[in-house]
């Protein structure tokens, strides 16, 4: 933070000049510039501590331990990495290029879902084509599953009854032992009747915003920066050549498995109040901006324009 300000430099013969117009700098900064994130209105909504109040309530209700908790989320994975990482250079350069395989790549959707107590499911990946190819598995984690679409995004169809029924399996959940999975507000978990059909017996789904996300917290991003240090190394190993999406298999292991480790994922848990559950963790001022969303407001503004 600067302010302006006018002074007076005296020399050193003690002869007075004219007064200057310069910048001091505080040594106490309170405000700062920072970069923003879309957060949608419904999410915003949804931000509030009663989401964490909701959940306890669910945990005292099933006792649920931290070996029954997942969570589920998904990322997206390119041959081309949105954010390069930092490197050393000389001082004075504008512009530091950085290898590419394109200016842009192909997207490749993860899904990806791990307990309370640090251990994962095998990840699934939709790849962006029609017909299966085995090259697309190679170098995944041990029994994960390749789903193929077009658009290479999550599609209904695909998390259930495909990818449930493979969480199920690991899960093991049943109308006696049942699991809660938290999962984020996207329409192919919210709005598919075929989940609510799937865990109606077994399985507590509990959608919820990104605050309590702990993939969000403390796995996205480590995925992220391993996978791009992965295609960093093999570029300047493969001068010439260039990255295709049958190639993300083997990055994408290669960063899942340094990415989760049990610290990383535990953490994540601990760090947004549910496990151990801590409803008052996050501070009421924290979610203020989302005042402008109460949908009783909202509701009251729009009877009042058709009135008008």
């Amino acid at each position: 933070m600067v302010s302006c300000a006018q002074r007076s430099c005296n020399s050193k013969d003690g002869v007075d000049k004219k007064k200057l117009t310069g910048i001091t700098f505080h040594r106490h900064i309170i405000c700062g510039v920072f970069v923003t994130e879309w957060v949608y209105i419904l999410t915003s909504q949804s931000s509030r501590n009663y989401n964490l109040q909701l959940l306890g309530e669910l945990m005292d209700k099933y006792k649920f331990s931290p070996s029954r908790i997942y969570n589920c989320d998904e990322t997206g994975i390119s041959t081309v990495p949105s954010k390069p990482s930092k490197i050393l250079s000389l001082k004075g350069k504008k512009q530091v290029g950085v290898l590419s395989s394109a200016e842009r790549g192909t997207l490749v959707t993860a899904e990806i879902c791990f307990k309370a107590i640090g251990s994962y499911i095998p990840p699934l990946l939709i790849c962006p084509r029609v017909r299966r190819n085995p090259l697309f598995e190679v170098g995944l984690p041990p029994e994960s599953i390749v789903e193929y679409h077009s658009s290479g995004w999550m599609q209904s169809s695909i998390f259930a009854p495909t990818w449930f029924n493979h969480f199920l399996k690991y899960a093991k959940s049943s109308a006696d032992d049942s699991v809660l999975l938290i999962l984020d507000g996207h329409a192919t978990h919210t709005k598919n009747l075929t989940v609510v059909e799937m865990a109606r017996e077994t399985t507590s789904c509990f959608a919820t915003s990104h605050r309590l996300q702990p993939l969000d917290v403390n796995f996205m991003f480590p995925l992220n920066s391993y996978y791009e240090q992965e295609v960093k190394n093999w570029l300047r190993s493969h001068p010439g050549q260039v990255i295709t999406v049958h190639d993300i298999g083997g990055f994408f292991g290669a960063a899942f498995q340094r990415a989760a480790t049990p610290e990383n994922v535990v953490s994540g848990f601990k760090n947004i109040g549910i496990c151990p559950c801590n409803p008052n963790i996050f501070p009421e001022e924290l979610f203020r901006p989302a005042d402008t969303t109460d949908q009783a407001l909202l509701d009251e503004d729009q009877s009042n324009r058709k009135e008008s």
